[in-house]
């Protein structure tokens, strides 16, 4: 389903336009969305019924910590886990929430908060897809950590955003079955009607959705927690990575500072924390602030427009839980937009004091090393190479220097931090107004914990704000639907002209005609399927030539013509075919 305040997000001439339309739709999240007279919601701010089983939930996670310091011969653990960009915020929110425990509870030696990525750690930084529909990994992932103590048990939260992931749902199904789990959740964004109708993800031949009608319709339901406030439709059709992802790490985040309240005895108001959510958000998006990420949204779109001059988008953090933000923003743009590795990449400052709790990451994502910079640096000389830093402490990094040194890059930096950095005029800094006060105020009425999970949130919301808004002003959807697809296997060409297919309402046949004319830049080829994928493979703007073309009936090289001037806008090469027309 396509989010009609986003429909025509591929008209904006600038960042600026595009954060205007992702401002209301993250507000979204809070305030609640209506799919059809029958399907809606008052949001995560206002659907108290989500927010009392969060504060159930962590009720008993407190609890069963509880009796692991009466019990240290116990092993109790929370298990999050998810599929890509679910599975990566699980893996975030698991190793700061664990690190953080350990540093308070010297009883806890080991991590209170375990994770699940489909695709394992690699998947971090990579597309794994192929896992996600593999019921039966999913269940045994989860069963392998529950077997590594012979006393374990575990609160399990399982996350995907469509109730969709076969991964997720033979854990669900795993969890009515393993006494060893004393409770369990799910969070998506979808009521449960609209439930994906997997393929069979247990012996008993359920689907996803067959196994969640049973357990709503159990009379007792061994403290489950299904936490599915309805947000709306992604600003980019089918982008999870954006609200769902964002909505994700709230309701993590909420479900983990309402869990230290409990163990500490510290009175933690849920509705006070969504509200801190939603004064961020609003710094994020005022006007000052929009202004200046909308020019950074403006020069990533030029790097984009100029990859074969050395443009490319590079972010850069010296802080491993920020940093692993910025390499998950880049990573998502390849399956999302069809990026290339070199197009868009995040990096993490490499030194001898990096922290032991994130050694799945960077031991496992190497190409995110700081190192790559530097025995590389003339793939990033060009002045059409964009690096945004993210600044969490007032510290300038060796990197920066040496990219201010040695390259003409341009440079940006997003700064997190109270100090206003004093750098040269080559560094345009993104200072937050009010943001250092909410962030203050965190820690002072909640604690040092709430006051990082609320940094990575604004990190995020910047983040994808400036690679969506860099792909859209680049020309990668049609409308709000991303349309660049890269025909790089069979099942992305059958995909192509499905593409095809819904915006020109033409048959299947002359789909695939226009498709072909596209990657054989107008000439006619008549050679096997695997022929058409090796010659597309390398090129871009297949999709959007070919849709060019079936829609106005012009030719291959006015297409691309019309595409250059338009900046590839396909929408602005209709209006100008239809306004010479008319003359």
């Amino acid at each position: 389903m396509a989010n009609s305040i986003t429909e025509n997000i591929d008209l904006c001439s600038n960042g600026e336009q595009i954060l205007s339309l992702l401002s209301q739709t993250d507000e979204e999240i809070f305030s609640g969305s209506e799919l059809s007279k029958e399907v809606k919601s008052d949001g995560i701010e206002n659907d108290l019924s989500i927010l009392n089983r969060i504060i159930n939930l962590s009720v008993l996670i407190g609890d069963q910590v509880g009796l692991q310091l009466k019990n240290p011969n116990q092993r109790f653990k929370i298990i999050l886990s998810g599929c890509g960009t679910s599975g990566r915020l699980a893996y975030l929110c698991s190793q700061t929430f664990s690190h953080y425990i350990k540093s308070k509870l010297k009883e806890i030696n080991y991590d209170l908060c375990d994770s699940i990525i489909a695709g394992d750690e690699y998947a971090l930084v990579n597309s794994v897809e192929a896992v996600e529909d593999k019921p039966n990994i999913g269940a045994e992932k989860l069963k392998n950590i529950l077997d590594q103590h012979p006393n374990s048990v575990c609160v399990f939260i399982g996350i995907t955003c469509g109730l969709s992931a076969p991964f997720v749902a033979g854990q669900i199904d795993h969890c009515l079955k393993d006494p060893r789990v004393v409770g369990f959740s799910l969070i998506g964004f979808n009521p449960v009607e609209m439930t994906r109708k997997t393929h069979a993800i247990n012996k008993e031949n359920e689907n996803f959705y067959d196994l969640m009608k049973r357990i709503i319709n159990l009379e007792e339901k061994k403290n489950f927690f299904l936490l599915n406030p309805i947000i709306g439709p992604e600003p980019i059709t089918g982008s999870t990575r954006m609200k769902s992802g964002t909505a994700t790490k709230i309701i993590l985040d909420l479900i983990l500072t309402k869990t230290i309240g409990n163990l500490f005895n510290e009175d933690i108001s849920c509705q006070n924390l969504v509200n801190f959510y939603k004064k961020a958000k609003q710094c994020v998006y005022s006007d000052k602030v929009s202004a200046k990420i909308g020019d950074i949204i403006d020069k990533s779109a030029d790097a984009l427009r100029h990859l074969d001059n050395g443009g490319s988008i590079n972010y850069f953090s010296s802080s491993e839980r920020l940093g692993l933000l910025c390499c998950v923003d880049a990573s998502e743009c390849m399956p999302t937009y069809g990026s290339s590795k070199k197009d868009i990449k995040g990096f993490l400052e490499m030194s001898s004091f990096m922290d032991e709790q994130w050694t799945g990451f960077y031991k496992n994502c190497q190409s995110v090393w700081s190192t790559n910079i530097t025995e590389n640096l003339d793939d990033f000389k060009s002045d059409k190479s964009l690096f945004i830093f993210v600044q969490e402490k007032n510290h300038q990094s060796e990197i920066e220097k040496i990219l201010a040194d040695q390259t003409s890059c341009q440079m940006s930096k997003i700064n997190l931090s109270k100090s206003k950095p004093n750098l040269s005029k080559r560094i345009q800094v993104l200072n937050f107004e009010n943001l250092d006060q909410i962030f203050d105020q965190a820690e002072q009425n909640v604690g040092v914990y709430f006051k990082k999970c609320l940094e990575e949130f604004v990190l995020k919301l910047v983040l994808n704000a400036i690679s969506t808004g860099a792909h859209v002003l680049y020309g990668k959807t049609y409308k709000n639907i991303m349309i660049d697809v890269r025909v790089s296997n069979i099942k992305l060409y059958w995909r192509a002209v499905g593409i095809l297919e819904k915006f020109c309402h033409l048959t299947r046949e002359d789909c695939e005609r226009f498709l072909l004319k596209s990657i054989y830049k107008g000439v006619e080829a008549k050679n096997e399927i695997d022929d058409h994928v090796q010659c597309a493979s390398p090129q871009q703007f297949v999709v959007p030539t070919a849709l060019l073309m079936a829609l106005t009936e012009c030719d291959y090289s006015e297409a691309k013509k019309l595409l250059y001037e338009s900046k590839n806008s396909i929408r602005n090469c209709i209006f100008t075919i239809k306004n010479s027309l008319e003359k």
